[in-house]
């Protein structure tokens, strides 16, 4: 059955009492009526007063996220869209449009090394973390990227792309372990899982698609991980991070 409900008020001058009363029916039926409060006009007087007397919601200004409803976002902070570093972008748009070009010349294998390099380093420095040693391990994976474009018929080239993957894995460990939380915990974990999967005894090209998912992976953790530190980046406001 479809119900609906009118409330009337009805004032009574003599006794100086509003009775409120709820109408309620049902289609096909007579409408019956029945008593939901009754108040005198000084209880109600005193209610409105003391609701008068409530502090006014803080007045803030409010830049809403794309989508976001304007009436759920906190009063006592300012809403910041924070968008992704432009290595980070660059990292995302080359993972989405360049997998499947694994080939002999190890192109593609080199610049995602540079790519992903190019996005640890950007979020280390647009957000409060920070990247121990970082030199170092920057060092080494750029060096595998140029050492396997040097000779395409070298059979090292699975050694140096697994020990910089896991170098990579080290660098999102150490980046995540400054604000970490059960998400990009288990990304991190993932990406490590990957980059232990090269095996060294056998070809890169024939080991392509751990290539493919270690840097789709090593994509969705880095930027996760700015999502996560991005909202601390911006002094007493809060941001939040992505596109």
């Amino acid at each position: 059955k479809i119900k609906n409900s009118d409330s009337i008020i009805n004032k009574d001058e003599s006794t100086s009492t509003t009775r409120v009363e709820k109408t309620t029916y049902e289609i096909g039926q007579e409408k019956g009526t029945s008593i939901l409060d009754e108040k005198t006009n000084d209880e109600m007087t005193s209610d409105s007063d003391n609701n008068s007397n409530m502090p006014a919601s803080s007045s803030v200004e409010v830049t809403p996220i794309d989508g976001t409803d304007k009436n759920m976002v906190s009063t006592n902070a300012k809403i910041i869209k924070k968008p992704y570093s432009k290595e980070l972008f660059s990292l995302d748009n080359w993972v989405n449009t360049h997998r499947g070009q694994m080939s002999l010349d190890h192109n593609y294998t080199s610049n995602g090394l540079k790519a992903t390099v190019a996005a640890i380093e950007s979020v280390s420095k647009s957000t409060p973390l920070s990247m121990d040693n970082w030199e170092t391990h920057k060092s080494s994976i750029l060096n595998a990227a140029r050492e396997i474009t040097v000779d395409r018929y070298a059979t090292n080239h699975a050694d140096l792309v697994g020990a910089a993957f896991k170098r990579i894995s080290k660098c999102a460990e150490i980046l995540n372990g400054k604000n970490p939380t059960m998400e990009t915990i288990n990304k991190v974990a993932t990406l490590n899982g990957t980059a232990y999967k090269i095996n060294p005894d056998i070809l890169l090209l024939k080991q392509d698609k751990i290539v493919y998912d270690f840097f789709s992976q090593a994509n969705d953790v880095l930027k996760e991980i700015w999502n996560e530190n991005a909202k601390q980046s911006v002094k007493g406001t809060i941001a939040e991070a992505g596109e």
